[in-house]
């Protein structure tokens, strides 16, 4: 008996001793979701922050995070590690590695249909598995819910902002959903006074209901805008001054989040048309005439302009002024003044109306052909017409000649004669008393020969030669009177 008790106790103490294999430390995951916005805005974005972590006491490998997103919810850009394949978002994988106590952690920003009811619950999963044996799989579950946003805005203008009795107003309404979610059941009021205006024409959005113009839009997507234009005209009688205020109002379904731009005014002051003044019927009668002026000649392929001034000297207008100015075949138009118009034959200008003792000024500038002979008479007339009654055309045209002459040529310079050198005289040489003449003086002229000896005399035989040249002049002269004479 006593050796069975010592036999239990001793099987106690190994149980102590040795623990059981299933307690065993190992790796542990977890998971766990939040959202930034709670509710989520519908239509705005929203960031889901996962985190995975190790609680256990060995590490776990390959790590991979599995966030399946509802079709209500689109996804973002999407942080490093993290791929998307549709709906699904897969983060981690084989290069991910947590010890014990270690965590990660991923934002992925996802934005909620902006078509989505208010209050709608979105329901979102994650997961996290690990490549290492025995590590379980976790995942967790976050319902969050939605809440709609929008910002509903209405403008009014009114055209125009004076208008007489019986005149006609227009208003533009614009309507504009500023978001981010969708607007629902938006519609329009608008009154309208019956004592100042009735209501002309209303837009296919806005069908008769009385005084009152109602638009009902249906729903507005974020951003998207609707224009309204109706018209009204104004009850006549209206006392000067009279204001007509109006005032439009836009409601919608979902939840607003500025009412103070969802109201907007135009005003309109009435101000009778004043009677006009009649514009008196002219009495008197326009005169017109024209005055042409270019050059008396012009050298052939020479440009010149012709100058043309039309003026009316009467006391009434003249209306629908036209100048005809017909261009001589020889000439070739370069161009006009503003208000004129060139052909090959002919330039036309318009004045148009032409009041008393106003004058219009035109330029036609021309050409001579190179093929022009010289000498011939280019004439230019100008011709005024008016489809006035009671114009009355006093030198209504008017002429200028010019004559085409040939160039003159340019002449040649003569060239300026080179001069001839003078040679400078030699001196006779002083006579000293002695019993001859010394040694004749050198002139130069070294290689022309032996000198001849100067004689002191050098020009004497020259009046000798000179007087028996007269002398035989004289006899041939007297011989050929006395062979006349037989």
């Amino acid at each position: 008996m006593r050796a069975t008790w010592i036999g239990i106790v001793l099987s106690v103490l190994a149980s102590l001793v040795q623990p059981d294999a299933g307690s065993a430390r190992a790796a542990q995951l977890s998971i766990t979701k939040t959202v930034n916005n709670n509710p989520m805005i519908i239509g705005a974005e929203s960031v889901y922050t996962i985190t995975v972590s190790n609680t256990g006491d060995q590490p776990a490998a390959g790590i991979t995070m599995t966030d399946t997103l509802p079709s209500s919810l689109t996804a973002g850009t999407l942080p490093s590690g993290c791929t998307a394949a549709g709906q699904t978002i897969t983060c981690g994988g084989a290069g991910l590695t947590l010890g014990p106590g270690e965590q990660q952690t991923w934002q992925i920003p996802v934005t909620v249909d902006p078509s989505l009811s208010d209050g709608t619950n979105i329901v979102n999963q994650a997961g996290v598995t690990s490549t290492t044996p025995g590590v379980p799989s976790q995942s967790t579950q976050l319902i969050s819910q939605t809440q709609t946003q929008t910002d509903v805005e209405i403008t009014k203008t009114a055209v125009p902002d004076t208008a007489a009795p019986g005149d006609i107003i227009t208003y533009t309404l614009t309507v504009t959903n500023h978001g981010p979610s969708d607007a629902v059941d938006v519609t329009v009021q608008d009154p309208t006074d019956g004592n100042l205006v009735t209501i002309v024409e209303l837009p296919d959005e806005c069908p008769p209901s009385g005084l009152t113009v109602t638009c009902p839009l249906g729903t507005l997507g974020p951003g998207e805008t609707r224009v309204l234009v109706f018209t009204v005209r104004v009850v006549e009688p209206q006392p000067d001054g009279t204001q007509i205020d109006n005032c439009a109002t836009v409601y919608t379904g979902s939840r607003d989040t500025d009412w103070d731009n969802n109201h907007s005014c135009a005003d309109t002051v009435v101000h009778p048309t004043p009677t006009p003044t009649p514009t008196p019927t002219p009495t008197g009668r326009p005169i017109t005439s024209a005055t042409k002026s270019g050059p008396a000649t012009a050298e052939v392929g020479d440009t010149f302009t012709y100058t043309l001034v039309v003026r009316n000297t009467g006391t009434a207008p003249a209306y629908n002024v036209v100048v005809h100015d017909p261009i001589d075949s020889n000439l070739t138009v370069v161009s006009v003044s503003q208000g004129c118009v060139a052909t090959a034959a002919q330039v036309a200008c318009r004045v148009g109306e032409l009041g008393p003792g106003e004058e219009r000024t035109f330029t036609v500038t021309v050409r001579v052909n190179d093929d022009v002979p010289s000498g011939t008479a280019v004439g230019n007339c100008a011709v005024i017409y008016s489809t006035s009654r009671r114009t009355l055309t006093r030198e209504n045209g008017s002429c200028v000649e010019t004559i085409v002459t040939t160039p003159t040529p340019t002449p040649t310079p003569t060239p300026s004669p080179t001069p001839t050198r003078t040679p400078t005289s030699t001196p006779a040489p002083t006579d000293t008393g002695g019993p001859g003449p010394g040694p004749a003086p050198d002139h130069g002229g070294a290689g022309l020969g032996p000198r001849l000896p100067y004689t002191g005399a050098p020009t004497a035989w020259l009046a000798a030669g000179a007087a028996l040249l007269l002398g035989v002049g004289a006899a041939v002269r007297i011989l050929a009177r006395r062979t006349a004479r037989r």
